[in-house]
């Protein structure tokens, strides 16, 4: 049975400008730019199932 798609996650004006150097960071922790990467995927509108 397919799941329904997740509503698309909206950003503030300036959020994904600061998601988009944590996930370049050479500093930054694998942790934070993983999760960075899945907040951008999921304001692209990338469904749950193909964010990995």
């Amino acid at each position: 049975m397919p799941y329904a798609p997740a509503p698309r996650l909206r950003l503030r004006p300036g959020d994904r400008k600061r998601l988009e150097a944590v996930v370049r960071k050479r500093t930054s922790s694998q942790r934070q730019a993983l999760r960075a990467r899945i907040i951008l995927l999921c304001a692209d509108g990338v469904p749950h199932r193909q964010i990995k």
